[in-house]
């Protein structure tokens, strides 16, 4: 997680007026936000098609390390001795980020789906129970 906040529009006096502002960091999907009104410095939101790769990808390896380790273990039952415990370490990895990318997604998706309607009652004047 980056120093900034991140927010669609300015933490601080809510503003939605920005100049774009280079990011430090080695990976991100857009530049990071400064607020013409008040100067603060903010990261906008990971992107829904950066989510939904996210978890594509996540189910591509996940699915990946198990179809490998069945393969492994199919393998090893026919010729035993062939694989040893080290063998089982890629697709433990695999499993793990896989795993990590499809979760970073969901929550992705999930953040914006609760600013959008928290959004939406914040203009129809509703207060959530």
């Amino acid at each position: 997680m980056g120093e900034y906040p991140i927010a669609s529009h300015c933490p601080q006096c809510g503003s939605a007026s920005y100049t774009r502002v280079r990011v430090k960091q080695g990976l991100a999907f857009t530049d990071d936000r400064k607020c013409k009104d008040c100067g603060t410095r903010y990261t906008p939101p990971t992107p829904t098609w950066a989510a939904v790769i996210f978890i594509v990808l996540g189910c591509f390896l996940m699915g990946g390390s198990v179809v490998g380790t069945v393969a492994m273990v199919r393998a090893e039952l026919r010729v035993p001795g062939l694989f040893s415990y080290v063998h089982g370490i890629p697709p433990a990895v695999a499993l793990m980020t896989g795993l990590a990318c499809f979760i970073y997604g969901i929550r992705s998706l999930k953040k914006r789906e609760e600013k959008c309607v928290g959004a939406m009652l914040k203009q129809s004047g509703k207060v959530p129970r």
